[in-house]
Formats: C-alpha cells, structure tokens, sequence
C-alpha cells in the first residue's frame, strides 16, 4: 500500500516535470513560431482589408496588436492548463526559456544580445503578446489564492 502511494507521488511528479519540460519547449522555439504565426496572421489580415497604403490606428490594432494579443491569450492558457498547480512558475519558465532563446539566437548572428532581448519588450505588439501570456497564468494563481483563503477562514 505505502509502495503504491509513493509510486502514485512518484508518476504525478514526473508528469509535472514533463509539462514544465514542454513549456520550455515553447518558449525556447517562441522566437520561431511567435514571429511567423503573428507575421502570417497581420499579412493574411492587411490583404483581407484591401492593403491601403496608409496605416490607420484600426489597421494596426486589426491586423498587428489584436492578433498578438490573441496568440498570447492562446499561449498564457497553454501555460496555465500544463501547469495548474503553479501557473506563475509555469510562466516564469517559459519567459526565462524564451530569454535564452533569444539570446542564443543573438550570439549565433553576431548581433548586440540585450539590445535583442530588449527589443522582445520594445513594441507595442510584442508588449501585447506578454500581457496576453500572463493572463491566463495570473487569474488561475488569485483564484486559487482567493479559495485558499476562503476555506481557511
């Protein structure tokens, strides 16, 4: 019976590390897939508008901010739903693996790293982006710190 509880303990906790794992995964191949998914959603979007050739605060927010903030949205739920019981340090992990990846990919085309990593928090769509992956990861963790608080009062 005891072996089997440790056993139990031991399986949960090896699938925790395997979902921390994968969300490393993703930020380490963000810079890859965050930059081509927002970039083929903002053209998709200019040519369903008719490409003007003036960009109005609609256009933008249309085709560049609303999309990254939705892929964040998207990305800070996947967060939250691999890591339940830490949503923050499941977002930790995946801003840290991102850094790195970022960072590397500096290193490996010779250019000025913080200046890249910089950048990552420089636009308004990219500001969009991360706000977007908080979310999710945010109200899981006060919800459960409010249910805590609630059942231990």
């Amino acid at each position: 019976m005891e072996s089997e509880i440790y056993n139990d303990a031991s399986r949960s906790k090896q699938r925790a590390y395997l979902r921390l794992a994968a969300i490393g995964l993703v930020g380490l191949l963000a810079p890859i897939w965050w930059t081509s998914v927002v970039g083929r959603i903002a053209m998709a979007l200019y040519k369903a508008s008719g490409s003007p050739q003036r960009s109005t605060l609609a256009l933008m927010w249309g085709t560049l901010y609303l999309p990254s903030l939705g892929l964040g949205l998207v990305t800070g739920m996947m967060i939250a739903i691999l890591s339940p019981t830490s949503p923050l340090k499941g977002w930790g992990i995946f801003l840290f693996a991102l850094l790195g990846s970022a960072a590397a990919l500096g290193v490996m085309h010779g250019d000025n790293v913080a200046a890249d990593i910089a950048s990552l928090f420089a636009p308004v769509g990219n500001v969009l982006f991360w706000a977007g992956t908080l979310v999710w990861p945010a109200v899981i963790r006060l919800r459960s710190t409010r249910s805590h608080v609630a059942t231990t009062h």
